[in-house]
């Protein structure tokens, strides 16, 4: 096919306008040097203004306002502040409110320490792994069930449940009901969310299944975390008949009726999951 019928008609030049001894190739390059020449004309006009003449860089002239600034903060009066011409409603709503723990995040009560592990715990007798009390008991059981509510809200799991350091290494707790309670609770985080992952009808804002490389006691079976449950309560009723003191009592009672309300719920979400035939 002849090459004169590829090009296109409204061009200037045409390769047949060349001489018959000059490479079709070169076509273009009186083309290329037009536009460099009228390029060049462009550069050579006078009278053009430059970028410097046209936003020349601002001049500031500093002035030192402390003084001023502290003898004005002596007048002000509770809930009164010092702000200039500019400040508006959203300046308001954006500012930090200086010297209140809540708000300004630079103040030395609010630099966290280095959060502790297990063993670092355990090592500074800052966690018991045996002989807690009822009521100790009790409020680490019950600081749980409220991780696990905002855990279902939607919160992570390290930020809630896994905040609490018995539930990281549950088999080297010596306390029973401690250790039947936190073997029961990772069998309960583990049903939820296996419920919900086969579900599959949630968003990320509402429920994150991620473990964060926790097995959740995999090598523990959901019955024989019922057992331990029902063999520390077992233990708690013996001592409970033991026991005289109106007030322990109480808190034994009240440690029976959270252990036996965790064994209930463990079973009934049994029951509700399907299993292999």
């Amino acid at each position: 096919m002849d090459q004169t019928q590829l090009e296109p008609e409204d061009l200037s030049l045409k390769p047949s306008t060349l001489p018959d001894d000059l490479d079709p190739s070169l076509a273009a390059v009186p083309a290329i040097e037009e536009v460099a020449t009228r390029y060049a004309d462009l550069e050579n006009l006078q009278g053009v203004p430059s970028w410097s003449d046209v936003r020349p860089s601002p001049v500031r002239e500093w002035r030192d306002v402390t003084g001023e600034f502290f003898d004005c903060v002596k007048e002000l009066q509770l809930g009164e502040l010092i702000h200039d011409n500019m400040f508006g409603l959203f300046d308001a709503m954006s500012a930090i409110e200086m010297m209140d723990p809540k708000m300004d995040a630079g103040m030395c009560c609010n630099k966290e320490a280095t959060p502790l592990t297990f063993q670092t715990a355990v090592e500074t007798s800052k966690m018991k792994l045996a002989n807690l009390e009822c009521r100790e008991t009790i409020g680490i059981i019950d600081a749980v069930y409220s991780c696990t509510v905002s855990w279902l809200e939607g919160h992570s799991m390290a930020q809630t449940v896994l905040t609490c350091l018995y539930l990281h290494h549950p088999n080297q707790i010596e306390d029973k009901p401690m250790r039947a309670f936190a073997c029961a609770i990772h069998k309960l985080v583990n049903l939820i969310r296996n419920f919900i992952l086969r579900a599959r009808v949630y968003e990320e804002e509402d429920f994150q299944p991620s473990t964060y490389g926790y097995d959740l006691c995999c090598d523990l079976t959901e019955t024989k975390a019922c057992n331990m449950l029902k063999s520390a309560e077992e233990d708690l009723v013996r001592k409970l008949k033991d026991t005289e003191g109106e007030r322990e009592k109480e808190e034994v009672g009240a440690l029976l009726s959270r252990l036996k309300f965790t064994r209930l719920l463990l079973q009934c979400l049994v029951s509700l999951y399907p299993t292999k035939p």
